[in-house]
């Protein structure tokens, strides 16, 4: 379908062609999943094309831009992504004042995510501190967009999106958080690990205090803070039951995706690892259940979660090692 607009040779409407970006936006959207993750490419780049008439609003190529950029991501082109949102921010700069700013908004939330989670060697922990860093400081940016747009007439998101991506956004800044609180010490790790609370908390109680029931925004914010609970065990031991109602809230949620759940596994062998490393009888299962089904995962799923798939298949030893290394 998207092909056949691209090839016809008849002039669209304005309203025609903003409608059929946003469905060719909402058609990617839908295929971005391991099996058809390349058609989502494809289909975004199609709304990217049809939103290069510079009659429409900016917006509906930064965004159309933001999506191929996470299409890219999840592929594991992560250079080919940073590139792309790059130059959105340098054309979004031509038009300077911005009338609208939720479309710079997406492009600073998905590079945010791009320059963080860059796949780097197991040791590179000087290069990953400065990434996750860079990383945080983009979502700071897109937050900053997000919250111009809730005050600004005329964006292209309706005032319940642009407050989703902010949420979200924010939700986002909690694993970032805690992942530096693991590569550094003392009072530094002290205060990651409390940012990454409140990062992960104020975005749980704002969807709760919207009445929010169902869907993936609201399973990755419990997903977040569980996942920030886990690493307070340690210290903490009463945390541990936070984190696995966190968990058990996050897979129980109404429309959470299938990679969520298979992440999930994992995360609570990490919490049993946490909280007591020498119960392999509890880790196991869990761990074991998790490999099982990481095919449904995607590359960025696998490069994101693969420092502690290796820890823990290390740690159980045996054919896990294996299977692990293997991740």
């Amino acid at each position: 379908m998207f092909i056949n607009i691209l090839q016809t040779r008849k002039p669209m409407e304005t309203k025609d062609r903003i409608k059929t970006i946003e469905e060719l936006n909402a058609l990617g959207m839908r295929l971005a999943r391991t099996p058809t993750m390349s058609n989502a490419l494809q289909v975004h780049a199609a709304a990217a094309e049809l939103a290069k008439d510079p009659s429409i609003n900016l917006d509906y190529h930064l965004i159309s831009n933001a999506n191929m950029g996470y299409a890219l991501r999840q592929l594991g082109q992560y250079h080919e992504a940073g590139q792309l949102l790059r130059d959105s921010l340098i054309q979004s700069a031509t038009r300077s004042p911005l009338a609208t700013y939720g479309g710079r908004g997406r492009v600073y939330e998905e590079l945010g995510l791009v320059v963080a989670d860059v796949p780097l060697a197991e040791n590179a922990n000087e290069a990953r501190i400065k990434n996750t860093q860079e990383g945080l400081a983009t979502f700071a940016l897109a937050i900053q967009d997000y919250d111009a747009a809730l005050h600004n007439q005329g964006e292209v998101y309706t005032p319940l999106q642009l407050q989703q991506r902010r949420l979200r956004t924010i939700g986002m800044q909690s694993p970032k958080a805690r992942n530096l609180a693991e590569l550094t010490a003392g009072a530094e790790r002290q205060d990651w690990l409390k940012k990454a609370v409140t990062y992960a908390t104020q975005e749980v109680d704002a969807r709760e205090s919207m009445g929010e029931k169902e869907g993936q925004n609201l399973a990755n914010s419990y997903h977040s803070l569980g996942q920030v609970l886990s690493e307070l065990v340690v210290e903490d031991s009463s945390q541990y039951s936070a984190a696995k109602q966190a968990f058990e809230k996050a897979a129980a949620v109404p429309g959470v995706a299938e990679n969520t759940k298979t992440t999930l596994y994992l995360r609570r062998a990490w919490l049993e690892y946490k909280r007591e490393a020498s119960a392999k009888e509890a880790i196991a299962p869990l761990f074991d259940t998790f490999l099982k089904q990481s095919s449904i995962l995607t590359s960025a799923d696998k490069s994101s979660l693969q420092r502690r798939v290796l820890e823990l298949g290390r740690h159980l030893g045996s054919d896990y090692t294996l299977r692990a290394e293997k991740f």
